[in-house]
């Protein structure tokens, strides 16, 4: 783990029944986040002031990350581990106050013996409600034999191909509520329900949807995708309502002697609700395709960082990426004045460009919500990142306290370059190394105010002395005793009957 300090204290990694203490430490709250290992297991993780936390879900993999906006819950996406035969993958909420993690909806795969086909069920992006009730997610629906809408509303079996479909669950029982969405079936040149959330000041739930659009340069017709506003599922009057936002066009292009030809098409992707639901965050991917004499395929996107007004007005572009970056999300600060988004460099599987990036490459990357430079945050080889909101309750970390907002770092890796409105981007890292201390685990004793630090793996140093010092905001730290490296490894007993919230070993 590399921790974003330049001091000897360590983090503690917490069990998920440790996350109980409000985290909104100097208006900042934790920002959770996937990293990938070397097995391409994609772990969850919190960055907060005092530097990164791995969470322990008791979960082989947790992908995409969804914070419920009073901090509670982070509900994950992750394979069964009771059947690893299954493809088809399920959600699990982290609850980060009474601690644990549950399943919560749980898909299985489907064969038809009639037709042969098989299949699965990927949940990938969430988004949860305003009141914390319902949890909206994006999912891809793969068959050997197809997909095609049922009676009830689902998808079933059909021909072959991959199909996306917005659901609503319940987050108390994790019950299908509505079925607000069924897309095209993919053919990778669409961005549909890549992204997901809702509005906090009308209900509607915001994702990309495919549009027709007419193509400048030769008015025929033609597919794009749109961030768009459905209908509040509680409202019944106005399901299947579309409120279209974003305005994405289409382009073809061919020189004089119309040897080569360019066509683009603009795709809205990753929406991300501001706090105050004014506003929303975007990215535009340009795919484009390309025909020569020499050359005929897909071209790397280029990919822009936009917001723009709820109501579809003030477009606003923040960045403008090189050729081959591809975006893993975005996400609004507590107070709306910063952006944290996801980059990496485009994945590409036989010579053809995905929407996707490669995981090794993900970088997470700060920006003002107005504009301003790009600042890289975090270590390489991370994605989808996810701030909590104002009041929510979040990791109880240690760390060097006494910064104010996640610490800063170059992790290099791809370039991301391109502008800012139209002029040249720097970035201003801060250098980091990382701490030399033990990686701690804290485990509450059932039925008591205590719990029990203990070195992770028995790795701390026998022979070496250590401060336990803990605090109540993360700059001021009182030290409680003095502890051997035996001690930290056998096992440290405290209670937190002080009101204390953090805690760290610091080197004698």
């Amino acid at each position: 783990m590399k921790i974003h300090h330049t001091t000897a204290a360590t983090l503690l990694s917490l069990s998920a029944a440790a996350l109980f203490i409000p985290a909104s430490v100097g208006a900042q709250t934790p920002i959770f986040y996937n990293r990938f290992d070397n097995n391409g297991f994609a772990a969850l993780f919190a960055m907060t002031q005092g530097g990164d936390v791995q969470l322990n879900t008791g979960l082989n993999e947790a992908h995409l990350p969804a914070v419920s906006r009073d901090g509670r819950f982070v509900a994950v996406t992750a394979a069964d581990d009771r059947r690893p035969g299954q493809l088809s993958q399920d959600v699990y909420l982290l609850d980060l106050v009474a601690g644990g993690t549950r399943k919560i909806i749980d898909n299985n795969d489907l064969f038809d013996q009639r037709t042969q086909a098989s299949t699965t069920w990927r949940p990938a992006d969430k988004a949860f409600s305003p009141d914390g009730r319902a949890l909206a997610v994006c999912l891809s629906i793969q068959s050997t034999g197809g997909v095609s809408v049922g009676p009830d509303g689902l998808l079933t079996t059909n021909g072959v191909g991959t199909v996306p479909q917005l659901m609503v669950y319940g987050v108390a029982d994790g019950q299908p509520l509505a079925s607000i969405y069924i897309g095209q079936q993919r053919d990778g040149s669409l961005s549909e329900l890549m992204g997901v959330d809702w509005l906090p000041n009308t209900g509607e739930v915001i994702t990309p949807v495919a549009v027709g659009v007419q193509q400048q340069g030769t008015g025929a017709p033609a597919n794009t995708t749109a961030i768009v506003a459905l209908a509040p599922i509680t409202d019944a009057g106005a399901q299947g309502r579309v409120r279209k936002i974003t305005n994405p066009g289409a382009y073809s292009r061919s020189d004089l002697f119309n040897s080569t030809l360019e066509n683009g098409y603009e795709n809205d992707l990753y929406p991300a609700s501001s706090p105050s639901g004014r506003k929303i965050a975007f990215f535009r991917s340009v795919e484009r395709f390309y025909s020569s004499p020499g050359f005929n395929g897909r071209l790397l996107a280029q990919v822009s960082l936009r917001t723009i007004n709820s109501d579809g007005t003030g477009e606003q572009v923040l960045w403008n990426f090189n050729e081959g970056q591809f975006p893993t999300g975005v996400s609004w600060s507590a107070d709306g004045n910063r952006l944290i988004i996801g980059m990496g460099t485009q994945q590409v599987a036989g010579g053809i460009p995905l929407q996707g990036i490669t995981p090794a490459t993900g970088q997470l990357l700060m920006i003002p919500s107005g504009g301003g430079d790009l600042v890289p945050v975090g270590v390489q080889g991370s994605v989808s990142p996810m701030w909590a909101p104002a009041n929510a309750t979040g990791s109880q970390t240690g760390g060097t306290g006494g910064n104010t907002g996640p610490n800063t770092n170059n992790a290099g890796g791809a370039n991301f370059g391109g502008n800012s409105n139209g002029s040249n981007g720097s970035t201003s890292p801060s250098s980091s190394s990382p701490s030399s201390m033990p990686v701690m685990e804290l485990t509450l004793k059932p039925g008591t105010r205590s719990f029990v630090l203990r070195a992770a793996g028995a790795s701390a140093d026998a022979s070496k002395q250590f401060l336990l010092q803990s605090s109540t905001d993360l700059k001021n730290w009182t030290t409680s005793l003095t502890v051997s490296g035996a001690m930290a490894n056998n096992g440290i007993t405290v209670s937190n009957g002080g009101g204390q919230a953090y805690y760290r070993l610091v080197a004698q």
